[in-house]
């Protein structure tokens, strides 16, 4: 994914990474929007680097899931910085998600949340906590997303939620990208829709956003097996490209180990071929071809006759 092809940059804890925001992920994209989330395991201590730096500076808003954890991350903090800086531009937008914390403790570093901040404040100098201060003080001020255990809807609806009222701020924002995006999504249906899908006695009626489908039992595995596949072929497209230096170590090993294989295997062949051939003298000098008598046995110095 280049990164002014970004939609939205995911601004989130580890925590969430493999729950929450992977579905909120995926929903987007469903959506035909092109989210940026990274996948890479950043290491405490580490700062904000040049990759993401680029991803938000391009990136058209952001959505940052503000859960219990994420102030005691320099990274997300940083993160937080470069968002509000970028938000400072016109058409950029944000939408906070207040994950299982209460918008209170966000902007002046309460309860869990607060104490999560002491940890990473201790370790900085005070401009650089002023500044986080300062940040989160002042998205803890914009219109946000809460997400507690008050909330009767399921997780998977909340999100069905979240990315409906996305995609509403994003068109007025940014309506000719959205009605491009969508008609390539349009395509893209239309072209799954023009297979037939066989009959057969066993069938599943799902319901898709507002209207409903049925599948049949053979069909629904096929279906779920290609979404699979476009969602991991999704991901390897964006790992290659976010690890283009790996990538390529990979291929190199992935080749030597083919050229080695191959090798082997001609000098396999070439071994049994000769040993082969030993044999097939080997047998040609057997006992019944050495000489056992003479024509004239009175003259040793003839030739043998051989039998």
């Amino acid at each position: 994914m280049a990164f002014e092809d970004c939609d939205v940059f995911l601004s989130f804890r580890g925590e969430t990474r493999n729950n929450f925001t992977c579905y909120l992920y995926e929903k987007l994209k469903l959506q035909g929007l092109t989210p940026f989330m990274d996948r890479e395991n950043i290491l405490v201590g580490d700062g904000i680097d040049e990759k993401i730096k680029k991803a938000i500076k391009y990136s058209k808003s952001a959505v940052i899931v503000l859960s219990e954890n994420y102030s005691s991350s320099k990274h997300c903090l940083d993160e937080l910085l470069h968002i509000l800086e970028r938000n400072r531009t016109s058409k950029y937008f944000i939408i906070p998600i207040f994950y299982y914390v209460e918008a209170a403790d966000v902007k002046y570093q309460k309860g869990k949340f607060g104490d999560a901040f002491e940890h990473v404040k201790k370790r900085h100098n005070i401009e650089k906590v002023e500044k986080w201060k300062a940040a989160l003080a002042e998205v803890g001020d914009i219109l946000a997303k809460e997400i507690n255990e008050k909330d009767p809807r399921t997780e998977s609806k909340i999100i069905e939620d979240i990315v409906t009222s996305f995609t509403q701020k994003y068109s007025e924002h940014y309506q000719r990208d959205l009605d491009s995006k969508a008609s390539n999504v349009s395509s893209m249906v239309s072209q799954q829709n023009s297979y037939q899908l066989l009959p057969t006695t066993d069938s599943y009626r799902f319901d898709i956003e507002q209207g409903s489908v049925e599948v049949t039992k053979d069909n629904a595995k096929s279906i779920t097996n290609n979404y699979g596949d476009m969602t991991f072929r999704s991901w390897m497209k964006d790992w290659i490209i976010n690890n283009p230096k790996f990538f390529i170590l990979v291929v190199i090993i992935v080749t030597v180990i083919l050229i080695f294989t191959v090798v082997t295997f001609v000098q396999i062949a070439i071994e049994a071929s000769v040993f082969k051939d030993f044999s097939t003298n080997f047998k040609d000098m057997g006992p019944k071809n050495y000489p056992s008598t003479y024509k004239d046995s009175d003259d040793w110095r003839k030739e043998p006759t051989w039998t």
